[in-house]
């Protein structure tokens, strides 16, 4: 088959800004998960997207490698965590782990991509990126649709709640220091608010630790007289 036009440098860069962001809150859900598997012994839980043993490639640097060979835009892996993060609050047995973030993350891509870009790569260029046979990657994209339930539209709104969601949880996941601690209450209550936009630029514009504290307080003392007037 053609290989698609290559996206433009711009989209391309957007893309890889998400990655750290996404490889953080995803391998923290991947550990949490696998320690609560461990204690409780729901290690068990089976289905098509486990693998026998975590891969030895991260999964920070597994984006990266899917990002450089099928140059996905922003909306598809923003659009892929969102079904990710639907699958493991639906089936427990999907929630992510070491054994099975891999192949829900080809997959999740695959499918964001498929539904949200102009242009992408077929599913066996996606099973060579991903490490796994063309029949594998057919099936799963058919499992992880009928979990779905072929529900594969993320609007602007779910897609902008969704970055908010994923800043939030990074907050929560990463060593953050102290400032960043009295920042992250801040930045809920923004978003709560509906000041996503304002989120959005200030995650793209980084602010030196007493500006931003002063920022993001500004914001929350905003969201509250907005939650006030609606009362």
């Amino acid at each position: 088959p053609i290989s698609p036009p290559l996206p433009s440098s711009t989209t391309l860069a957007a893309s890889e800004a998400l990655v750290p962001t996404l490889a953080a809150v995803l391998s923290a859900h991947a550990a949490l998960n696998d320690a609560t598997a461990a204690a409780t012994g729901a290690g068990a839980l089976q289905s098509p997207f486990r693998g026998v043993r975590p891969p030895a490639i991260s999964i920070q640097d597994y984006l990266l490698r899917i990002l450089k060979y099928a140059q996905c835009s922003p909306a598809a892996l923003v659009s892929a965590y969102h079904y990710i993060a639907t699958l493991g609050a639906s089936n427990p047995a999907l929630r992510v782990t070491s054994l099975n973030i891999h192949r829900l993350l080809i997959t999740a891509v695959l499918l964001g991509a498929k539904f949200h870009d102009d242009v992408y790569y077929d599913n066996h260029h996606y099973a060579r990126v991903g490490g796994i046979d063309n029949a594998e990657i057919n099936f799963l994209e058919l499992e992880m649709l009928h979990a779905l339930k072929f529900r594969l539209w993320v609007s602007p709104e779910l897609h902008t709640r969704t970055e908010v969601q994923l800043l939030v949880e990074l907050y929560e996941v990463e060593p953050v220091k102290e400032v960043e601690r009295e920042v992250r209450p801040a930045l809920e209550a923004a978003a709560k608010a509906g000041f996503a936009p304002f989120l959005k630029w200030l995650e793209c514009n980084p602010l030196p630790e007493q500006d931003l504290l002063q920022v993001a307080t500004a914001a929350a003392e905003a969201a509250s007289a907005v939650e006030a007037m609606q009362q």
